[in-house]
């Protein structure tokens, strides 16, 4: 599930919304972990070399698609025995290295059990670097 976000921001938290478990039918269909991706615009290649050739990893998981490039964010586990509002901070490295994004990726990789899994609502927090989404870019 992608977001496309009206200005590039310096992604560093996102808030995962699920209904309350009381609420719920079938309360195996929360998430659970997901991982959190941000598309990396040809204007942000260049930095995004730099900073992997920093901070190497090789348990970075495939990315959502091979057609784009996507710098991975984090990997998170939604609680559902938790509150129905849960935060998760970002590394602040990609930040540091002045990599924004316009468009945040988010691939739920399992549930508590359920055949699909239920959302309520995703937020991307962040300060805009103040560029404009749909201005001249390279």
């Amino acid at each position: 599930m992608g977001i496309r976000l009206h200005r590039f921001v310096y992604v560093d938290e996102i808030v995962v919304e699920a209904p309350p478990l009381s609420m719920l039918d079938q309360p195996e269909t929360t998430p659970k972990q997901f991982d959190v991706w941000g598309h990396v615009e040809s204007g942000n290649v260049a930095k995004l070399e730099e900073y992997l050739k920093k901070h190497p990893s090789d348990q970075t998981p495939p990315p959502p698609s091979t057609n784009a490039r996507f710098m991975h964010l984090g990997s998170f586990e939604y609680d559902n025995q938790g509150a129905p509002i849960q935060k998760f901070s970002l590394d602040p490295a990609p930040s540091g290295h002045m990599i924004d994004f316009g468009l945040v990726v988010f691939t739920f990789n399992s549930n508590y059990g359920g055949d699909y899994t239920c959302l309520y609502r995703i937020r991307i927090h962040g300060e805009p670097s103040g560029n404009n989404l749909y201005g001249l870019r390279g």
